[in-house]
């Protein structure tokens, strides 16, 4: 699944065409030792120096020498994500008007690859394929680890972008099965009314008037004495928001409600295609809330996997109950840490844009890792307080609690709150309320599905276990 891609030419070629990188800082200096004609056709060219510039040279038969690329280190994605729209089709080999790191270029790769995705699954053939703009990556960078990143970020956008009736509960399992046989990986699925005979109640009952039946994936790899990591990722195939039924632009981007289990299955696939010395277990509680005879209502009750009560008070916060048995479960195997990924509030995008996940963790020093990564990998995360007193407002008169708060404020809050009643005590957990989606075409990030936090929390992961490795290797020796 995506180990290939025709954007990258992987061996050198003859009649490949020289791309020279000038850094932003030294555009004006580079600019000025140029031979006055060259000078003066970049200034033709009205190249200004600034992140994202290009310019050409020619011979003086008019043929392309040199194509110039401006780049900002600090923003990669600003000057690589539309390199492949503004660089005529050909294979293009990388010069550089100084030495740069290995980190530079295996970033700047990633970057011009994220800006070559594009989502045609839907559309006749296009003529763009007559040509297209191939780079050839320096041979410094890990070549596998790129694809790696790649690979997984494609899987998510596809996955969000696929509409629901390509990307229903069937589609969504069949998807984790095929990343399970790539890798080796077990799998076990928990399917419709057996979920009622395995305990987990409330994934029952949200997915329940879904045409196709509600379920649990649960993925297994790794070797059994490795460290005990546990992703856990919303599937919500399609939330029409179920008797408290969404108006019609709240519902016009629902395909994407399963963005959290695209998101572990892309955090999955990072770490079992590098190999990682862990164990991995992948929750992904699979249903579409959908509207039926059937359909769970407000005021119903409804006893959890882990034996809390809950009365529902909105079916439209459904995210939050199916992730509830799927956290209890994930916690009676007391992993080292476990992660959970899910498209849960709009009062996270109120608080923070769409651009910007919000994320909370119940251990500080976890918290301050997961922030350190997200700067690393440029992947924003926002921390986020788990505020005690607002506890209060998850609390039923009747039930253990509510799945919906009676107030509008700090909804992110709450929905965060409502989630750890099901962590046990003493386990690290990350929850990440993420958007996976771009409403417009960003450099680097074209419109429609996004990954938006994974590279974070697989370098978390990558980190830790790096650390360990090393230690247990010092103590051997």
């Amino acid at each position: 699944m995506y180990k290939n891609f025709d954007f990258f030419e992987w061996s050198e070629q003859e009649d490949s065409i020289p791309l020279k990188v000038v850094l932003t800082q030294d555009f004006e200096r580079w600019r000025d030792e140029l031979p006055t004609n060259k000078r003066n056709l970049i200034d033709h060219q009205n190249l200004s120096g600034e992140a994202g510039d290009v310019g050409f040279l020619f011979t003086n038969n008019g043929r392309l020498s040199v194509a110039i690329l401006v780049v900002d280190p600090e923003n990669t994605l600003q000057s690589w994500g539309p390199l492949s729209t503004k660089l005529k089709p050909g294979t293009y080999r990388l010069t550089s008007a100084k030495k740069l790191s290995t980190g530079f270029w295996f970033e700047s790769m990633r970057s011009f690859a994220f800006g070559c995705y594009h989502f045609d699954k839907f559309k006749a053939p296009n003529p763009r394929r007559n040509g297209i703009v191939k780079l050839i990556p320096p041979k410094t960078i890990p070549h596998k680890k790129l694809a790696n990143v790649v690979s997984a970020t494609f899987l998510v956008r596809d996955m969000v972008n696929m509409p629901a009736n390509h990307m229903g509960p069937d589609k969504l399992e069949k998807t984790a099965r095929i990343i399970a046989e790539e890798y080796g990986a077990e799998i076990r699925v928990v399917k419709g009314r057996d979920l009622l005979k395995e305990n987990y109640p409330l994934i029952y009952a949200v997915g329940k008037a879904g045409e196709q039946s509600p379920r649990l994936v649960d993925m297994q790899w790794g070797p059994e004495d490795g460290q005990k990591i546990t992703l856990v990722g919303k599937g919500v195939t399609f939330d029409t928001g179920g008797l408290n039924i969404k108006g019609d632009t709240g519902m016009l981007l629902m395909k994407k409600d399963m963005g959290g289990a695209a998101h572990v299955l892309g955090v999955a696939r990072m770490i079992m295609d590098e190999g990682l010395d862990i164990r991995l277990r992948v929750l992904i509680p699979i249903v579409e809330n959908a509207i039926s005879r059937n359909a769970f209502r407000p005021s119903d009750i409804i006893c959890s996997r882990k034996g809390l009560t809950v009365e529902i008070t909105n079916t439209d916060a459904e995210g939050r109950l199916i992730l509830a048995d799927a956290l209890a479960l994930a916690c009676e195997d007391d992993p080292e840490i476990i992660f959970d990924m899910a498209t849960l509030t709009g009062a996270a995008r109120v608080a923070l844009g769409a651009d910007l996940p919000a994320f909370f963790a119940n251990d500080k020093d976890v918290a301050r890792k997961v922030v350190a990564c997200s700067h690393k990998e440029k992947d924003p995360l926002w921390f986020m307080p788990l505020h005690q007193p607002y506890r209060s407002y998850m609390k039923g008169s009747i039930t253990d609690l509510v799945n919906s708060a009676n107030t509008y404020f700090a909804g992110t809050i709450t929905a965060a709150l409502f989630l750890e009643e099901f962590i046990k005590p003493g386990i690290p957990w990350v929850h990440v309320d993420t958007y996976a989606f771009n409403h417009i075409d960003h450099p680097g990030r074209p419109k429609g599905g996004e990954a938006m936090g994974m590279r974070t929390i697989y370098r978390y992961i990558l980190e830790t276990y790096t650390a360990r490795q090393k230690k247990k290797q010092k103590t051997e020796l």
